[in-house]
């Protein structure tokens, strides 16, 4: 659990460094841009042009196959 001045920290920021891993556990690691609304990240698939399909990303065949994700936060 988030203290309440985390909650205020990461509520104002806008981007973030998501992190996943393979099956295999190689790391993956990918700046994302977020909202973070009652205790959920929610994390954008933008509108980027893609090569192939949005749901054959990297970040999110990473996440089916291994749903532990870490992100980082930065204040700059």
């Amino acid at each position: 659990m988030l203290t309440r001045a985390e909650q205020t920290f990461i509520e104002r920021l806008r981007v973030g460094r998501l992190a996943t891993a393979d099956k295999n556990c190689a790391p993956h690691v990918v700046p994302v841009c977020f909202v973070y609304r009652v205790k959920n990240l929610y994390v954008a698939i933008d509108e980027k042009p893609k090569v192939g399909s949005p749901m054959a990303l990297k970040r999110l065949r990473n996440i089916r196959e291994n749903p532990q994700v870490a992100v980082v936060f930065d204040e700059y």
